[in-house]
């Protein structure tokens, strides 16, 4: 559209067609009279408003070739190879410089994970950190940002909402930041500030150390001094007692409505796996050979309900499956569902939604053992300090008991370890299966849970899918 719909509202009559614009500063002007004129309702970022004013600059060079020979920088950026040159009448409106993609930002950092194998939580974090700089700054290159920029992008993070509505979510940043002022609600954490400047910080410094994009050897990070200790949540999450797990596990409380809330709370009680690690678990992913076990790894797909990640490359592994789970019906629950043709072990979870698939179970179950806490307060389970997560925790402190190896406790769990054990095995441990049953699943002692009242209910889950099945 630039410039014939930039038009003056207001003309005389003898004026020449179309004004030269004699540096930045005129478009510049012309552009912002055009946005008031047109009642543009939005509110550009300061990078957005510059790219807006570049890419105008470009339009005018190619479209008035006569005063400058800047359009030729512009058809030699597009890759078309000028036919002639022409002289020099005039020297206005110079092009701006361009940071070439190679050195901006946002190309860093792909080389960066790619070349440190950073886990997908990490990545993630570390990924949302550059695409809010990039909102704020736009995609600098990496040798121009100073502390100027580090400083105005915390700056802009500690006024930012925490868990606003999703209406809000979507919205720029500064635009988040005028809702929440003036509203009592929670502002991003310490944590969170760490980890969106921990992105653009990583970054820098492998494009420092590790390309030749910064070359100044006396160049120091920008981002140093911004990220500072958070403070300590005041309730860490515990381990359940024996008692309480005999309790929660009981036909007095353990009454859920559904298969995926009847199986994964018991999945992640004997293997010490993330909830979100077993509510992604494809059919598949349990296997039998050499001996029955389950399958944690991430998968890349462009369906968000087909792919699963996990948080960490430890975290890729087998699990042996707990005698205890055989016992109840785990396998026979898995051919059941199997036969349906489902990709899911446990289709009734929101896959589309992607990550976070077992949030309802999750509620569902810490609603069912903080209830019963509530009527009996002795058993201690109407505690904040108590949650799904802590089934993981349990899993870790039976682990500390007896003989048990806690390195491979430890690889069971997902965690990295690198110590006496890895001599032999190195990380290859992490997909024997065999081996880890042995060293672990065999011999640690959980506290027990009532084995035949869970075999009936798993009975009742199995026939239900069964009768899914025929009819």
């Amino acid at each position: 559209m630039f410039p014939d719909a930039f038009e003056d509202e207001a003309r005389i009559g003898d004026e020449a067609p179309n004004s030269i614009l004699s540096s930045r500063e005129d478009i510049t002007e012309s552009v912002d009279t055009w946005l008031e004129r047109i009642q543009y309702e939005g509110d550009l970022l300061p990078a957005e408003h510059e790219t807006l004013i570049d890419h105008c600059i470009d339009e005018y060079l190619t479209g008035n070739p006569e005063l400058s020979n800047g359009w030729k920088e512009v058809l030699s950026d597009a890759g078309v190879e000028d036919a002639h040159w022409l002289p020099d009448y005039l020297s206005v409106v110079t092009r701006p410089n361009r940071t070439p993609k190679r050195r901006r930002l946002t190309s860093i950092y792909p080389k960066y994970v790619k070349a440190k194998e950073i886990g997908p939580s990490a990545e993630n974090d570390f990924g949302i950190g550059i695409r809010r700089f990039v909102e704020l700054h736009g995609d600098l290159d990496v040798a121009s940002i100073d502390r100027r920029h580090v400083e105005e992008f915390r700056d802009m993070l500690r006024r930012m909402p925490s868990r606003p509505p999703n209406n809000i979510r979507i919205l720029p940043m500064p635009d988040q930041v005028v809702w929440a002022e003036g509203l009592d609600i929670p502002r991003f954490s310490q944590a969170t500030i760490n980890k969106n400047i921990g992105g653009v910080k990583v970054t820098l410094q492998y494009a420092f150390e590790e390309t030749s994009e910064i070359d100044n050897r006396d160049w120091r990070n920008p981002c140093d001094g911004f990220s500072k200790k958070p403070k300590k949540k005041s309730k860490r999450i515990i381990a359940f007692t024996p008692g309480q797990i005999e309790t929660i596990f009981s036909s007095k409380v353990y009454q859920p409505k559904s298969p995926e809330k009847f199986w994964i709370p018991l999945i992640l009680y004997h293997t010490g796996a993330r909830l979100d690690e077993i509510s992604q678990l494809h059919v598949k992913d349990v296997r039998y050979d050499p001996l029955p076990f389950i399958v944690c790894e991430n998968l890349y797909d462009e369906d968000p309900a087909i792919a699963k990640k996990v948080k960490s490359m430890s975290a890729n592994r087998t699990i042996p499956i707990h005698r205890n789970l055989v016992e109840i019906g785990f396998l026979d629950y898995v051919n059941a569902v199997a036969s349906t043709g489902s990709t899911h072990l446990f289709p009734n979870l929101p896959h589309h939604n992607g990550g976070k698939r077992g949030n309802s179970v999750s509620r569902s179950f810490i609603r069912s053992f903080r209830n019963y806490g509530q009527s009996d307060p002795e058993t201690g389970l109407d505690s904040k300090q108590l949650v799904t997560h802590s089934l993981r925790h349990t899993f870790r402190k039976a682990g500390f008991r007896g003989k048990l190896d806690q390195e491979f406790v430890q690889v069971v769990m997902g965690h990295f370890v690198g110590g006496v054990s890895w001599e032999e095995y190195g990380d290859d441990i992490y997909q024997m299966p065999d081996v880890l049953a042995e060293r672990v699943m065999n011999d640690i002692q959980l506290p027990p849970i009532d084995m035949d009242f869970m075999k009936s209910e798993a009975d009742r889950y199995l026939e239900r899918a069964r009768n899914s099945q025929t009819s």
